[in-house]
């Protein structure tokens, strides 16, 4: 193979030809799979494929590997980080509507894939087209559908080639040729190059892709926020024929079938000169990363894009800067540079800080430790589990949910015992101020009603951790579309006018939702204290899947001062505060009982001068969430102690109108909460949640 060859072969081609049978066998279970789709309703295979993509990417580890490191990349983040599991999973489903979409185009009609392409003013390419000295080269990523697009277009009648791998299943590689040229699209095989020099010459169109996977041997170029190579074939071939360069971006759009295509500046390529070569290419790298980013989640490239080795990121670092001072690329056997100079840090591309980036820079944690082998493979399982929260149907999980918890309610009678004393007093305090429903109200006298209210919040406790294991996939859209905010004029007053506030909340509900309602409000993170746990890969996994929707938490222990430097610096702390943690407290009627609350919020509250909000978000019917914000002042007469007791007097009593609403939803009531029921709730549960059943 020549050099020229090399530089310009498909990475991810077959050295060795496969199984002659085997490989007709792929093509005809294609074409079967294709026959099926074509002729289903499209919501059925984009549902199945979908979802089976994404049990892919849970079942296959090392795809699932080389995929998180490519989101992390993208967003900024570790590739464990929930956020990119999330981003993952959602590329892969859009990757099985994609395959829908390919197997349905032969039989699309001409005017509706006169459709696909919307919004979109395609005069504009035209003029770039013959502007261009020689032809004009698109190159592009494995992003939205090219092929949707490539028919949406083919009534311009341009003249539009694509280069192809050939190598890795011929017979396929003939299916989707025939597929293209139905609609006008010219495919050349990667190894004939004398055609793709000639598509040039001719002055026509030539799409390449440029995110097959990371080479050793292409030119190196920063992506997001590390060394990396994108393929020699596009500034080569533009410096040879005088063509120019168009970075092209097809995003689906929101209606989920049509697309838009957006394109960069265009880019000529003045000589084959290393360092003319190394500009074009980090040019289109740019390009490309502008692309991914605005839409990580439509970026289907499922290969390593980076090196994983960080001698050889450095080595790209020494070829781009030898590059540029106009020296041929020594290719990959280099040896690892010294730090790259100013020329490579001149084009090179900033890394790229995730939009939820914000840290928890109010205090230092020590690095935790990684608990024992028993933990870690335990929250391996949890995380595993979690992430297919996110992807199965909830109905059927939050049924689950439900048997688990009357198996909990049953195997666990010293909690439910709790639970039925506790509930008791509420039902009882129910009556006398007249809050809530009937059905909870006859809990105060009647067996039975208190029996179904005690199962009832055994069913709620177990919703609790499904929520928290989907938290990850809750975005602001999200909770736009899922929460009913039954107070907007409390949530007015409260975001009206930016600057630190002091929430609180209860086990109660979707208790994280009160956080998340509030970075989606502000645009900034929420601080709050949380106990170190017994188990440090457990509390591990619960402060990353907080932290993937901007909630920084802090130990108890440095609760006082993060939180003060928090609000310091005008952002939100949440704290819960419907028992006695970790002592702390101060005496207030409760149910009409005394109970030992958390004084944190009263204190912080008082030093600021601010109002403290008690937030509660309930569980509503069809996936709904219905949320009350509710305002407690500071008194500002008399001692330090009877404001600080006043206003938590006042918390506990909007803590009471906020259960009322759904009794059955607090899930404390498994804790110790008066000392007079139970002497431990003076000492504190030492626990931030109820450990679930095990």
């Amino acid at each position: 193979m020549t050099d020229r060859q090399r530089r310009l072969e498909a990475p991810h081609r077959r050295l060795q030809p496969g199984s002659p049978v085997f490989e007709r066998a792929v093509v005809a279970g294609y074409r079967a799979v294709a026959w099926v789709i074509s002729r289903l309703p499209p919501a059925i295979p984009r549902v199945v494929l979908g979802r089976a993509a994404q049990l892919s990417y849970l079942l296959w580890p090392s795809k699932r590997r080389w995929s998180n490191a490519n989101f992390g990349h993208v967003l900024g983040l570790s590739p464990r980080h929930p956020r990119v599991w999330l981003t993952a999973l959602k590329a892969y489903g859009l990757y099985g509507r994609y395959v829908v979409e390919l197997a349905r185009l032969p039989r699309l009609a001409r005017e509706r894939a006169d459709e696909l392409v919307r919004g979109s003013d395609l005069d504009e390419i035209h003029e770039i087209w013959h502007a261009s000295e020689g032809g004009l080269i698109f190159t592009l990523g494995h992003v939205g559908n090219a092929e949707a697009v490539a028919a949406g277009v083919a009534s311009r009648g341009w003249p539009i080639s694509v280069v192809a791998d050939d190598s890795s299943f011929p017979g396929l590689f003939e299916e989707f040729r025939r597929t293209r040229e139905q609609w006008g699209v010219h495919v050349i095989p990667w190894r004939n190059l004398r055609e793709i020099y000639a598509v040039l010459r001719r002055r026509e169109m030539l799409a390449l892709l440029i995110d097959w996977g990371y080479r050793a041997d292409g030119i190196p170029v920063k992506l997001f926020d590390a060394w990396t190579t994108l393929p020699a074939g596009p500034a080569t071939l533009a410096a040879k024929t005088g063509s120019r360069i168009l970075p092209v971006t097809i995003r689906r759009n929101p209606d989920g079938w049509t697309f838009s295509v957006t394109w960069a500046a265009p880019i000529s390529v003045a000589s084959s000169n290393p360092a003319d070569l190394q500009r074009a290419t980090q040019a289109i790298a740019d390009a490309f990363a502008d692309s991914v980013g605005a839409e990580p989640s439509q970026w289907y490239s499922f290969k390593p894009v980076w090196p994983a080795d960080p001698d050889e990121r450095r080595a790209l670092a020494g070829r781009a800067a030898q590059m540029l001072a106009s020296e041929p690329d020594p290719g990959p056997e280099v040896a690892a540079a010294p730090e790259a100079g100013p020329d490579v840090e001149a084009v090179a591309r900033p890394s790229v800080v995730a939009p939820m980036s914000e840290s928890a820079t109010v205090t230092a944690t020590p690095e935790a430790p990684l608990g024992t082998l028993r933990q870690r493979v335990r929250v391996r399982l949890i995380a595993a589990a979690a992430r297919l929260l996110i992807v199965l149907p909830e109905g059927p999980v939050n049924l689950l949910g439900d048997l688990i918890g009357d198996i909990w309610y049953r195997a666990a009678p010293d909690r439910t015992a709790r639970a039925r004393r506790n509930f008791r007093r509420v039902a009882e305090h129910m009556v006398v101020r007249n809050l809530g429903g009937q059905q909870t109200r006859a809990a105060a006298t009647d067996d039975r009603a208190l029996e179904r209210l005690v199962r009832s919040a055994s069913r709620h406790a177990v919703r609790y951790y499904i929520d928290m294991a989907r938290l990850p996939g809750r975005s602001a859209a999200d909770l736009e579309r899922r929460l009913v905010v039954e107070t907007p004029d409390s949530v007015e007053d409260a975001f009206g006018v930016p600057g630190p506030m002091v929430f609180v909340s209860m086990h109660f509900g979707a208790v994280e939702y009160p956080a998340l309602f509030a970075v989606a409000r502000t645009g900034r993170h929420v601080t709050a204290p949380m106990e170190t746990l017994g188990d440090p890969a457990l509390q591990a996994w619960i402060e990353s899947t907080r932290g993937s929707v901007g909630v920084d938490i802090v130990t108890l222990r440095d609760a006082r001062r993060a939180l003060s430097e928090a609000l310091d610096l005008g952002r939100v702390v949440g704290m819960v505060t419907d028992r006695n943690v970790a002592g702390g407290t101060v005496d207030v009627p409760f149910f009409g009982a005394t109970a030992p609350l958390p004084m944190g919020p009263g204190l912080l509250a008082m030093e600021r001068g601010l109002p403290i909000w008690v937030a509660a978000v309930r569980r509503a019917q069809g996936g709904r969430y219905r949320g009350q914000l509710r305002r407690v002042d500071i008194p500002t007469a008399g001692t330090r102690r009877a404001r600080l007791a006043a206003a938590m007097t006042g918390v506990a009593a909007a803590m009471e109108e906020s259960i009322a609403e759904a009794p059955e939803q607090w899930w404390s009531a498994f804790s110790p909460v008066w000392p007079d029921l139970d002497p431990e709730a003076r000492t504190g549960t030492g626990k931030l949640e109820q450990d679930a059943p095990r």
